[in-house]
């Protein structure tokens, strides 16, 4: 894969990041408590100069093996951006599955990140379920400015 370049004064756009893991989720107390994989899916990047406009993707294979199962997913973003995960309804992935399913989903956002160390962590919340190949990218797409 080459190094994307921004075309602001030559400078190279922070590398894109893929993080992944195939686990079995143990259940959360209730579908608002978000916790860490067992093996945490996560990553920090150090966005330089300015603030960035960012695509925001994670995707996921979900085998739910019960009736009236519930999870979600979210991205927790914390350092010179902070959005804890869940916290809002349109960053997260949220499944509820009368019966048993097996299914790949994803998920798309675009957000404005602020420069500096920012580590991005994949969460879940709600019922037990198997995920395989779960993973996000954050692709820089443009510089929106000097401070």
């Amino acid at each position: 894969m080459t190094q994307p370049y921004s075309l602001i004064r030559g400078a190279p756009l922070p590398t894109q990041v893929n993080s992944s893991a195939n686990v079995v989720l143990p259940a959360t107390t209730d579908i608002n408590t978000y916790l860490s994989f067992p093996t945490p899916v996560s990553v920090t990047i150090d966005f330089p100069f300015g603030d960035w406009r960012s695509l925001l993707l994670f995707s996921m294979h979900i085998d739910l093996t019960t009736n009236n199962a519930e999870v979600a997913f979210a991205l927790d973003i914390s350092g010179m951006t902070n959005v804890p995960a869940g916290s809002q309804p349109q960053d997260r992935l949220h499944v509820i599955a009368k019966s048993p399913i097996s299914a790949t989903f994803s998920l798309a956002r675009v957000r404005t990140l602020l420069d500096g160390l920012t580590t991005f962590e994949l969460k879940y919340a709600g019922s037990s379920c198997d995920v395989e190949d779960a993973s996000f990218e954050v692709i820089p797409l443009a510089m929106l400015g000097y401070r």
